[in-house]
C-alpha cells in the first residue's frame, strides 16, 4: 500500500531528518518498505543499530507493527514484525 507523509511544518521535519541521518537507518527502512520483517531478521543483518533504528521508527510512527504467530516465531515464541507505514514523503515548507 502506498502512503505519503506530508510535512507542512518545520518542527515535523526534524524527526524525519533524524530518521535518515545514518546509513544503517536508511538501509533498515528500505528493507521494511517491501514486506513485513521480523526484528530477529533485522538484528541478524544489521545488529544492535538496526534494532535501535526500528525502535526509533516506531517512536516516530513511521512503521506499523504486528505480532507473528508462534509457528513463525523463534522457538515457538511470537515476535514483533515491522513494515514501513509510508512509501514517500512530501515536504512543503515555507520559511518566513
Amino acid at each position: 500500500m502506498l502512503r505519503t507523509k506530508v510535512v507542512n511544518d518545520s518542527t515535523d521535519l526534524v524527526p524525519l531528518l533524524r530518521a535518515f541521518d545514518d546509513p544503517i537507518k536508511k538501509a533498515v527502512f528500505k528493507e521494511i518498505q517491501s514486506d513485513w520483517k521480523a526484528i530477529s531478521e533485522i538484528r541478524e543483518k544489521y545488529g544492535e543499530p538496526g534494532e535501535r533504528a526500528l525502535e526509533f521508527f516506531d517512536k516516530m510512527k513511521l512503521v506499523e507493527t504486528r505480532w507473528s504467530t508462534p509457528e513463525e516465531g523463534i522457538n515457538g515464541k511470537p515476535q514483533k514484525k515491522y513494515r514501513s507505514f509510508y512509501s514517500t514523503f512530501n515536504i512543503n515548507i515555507s520559511c518566513p
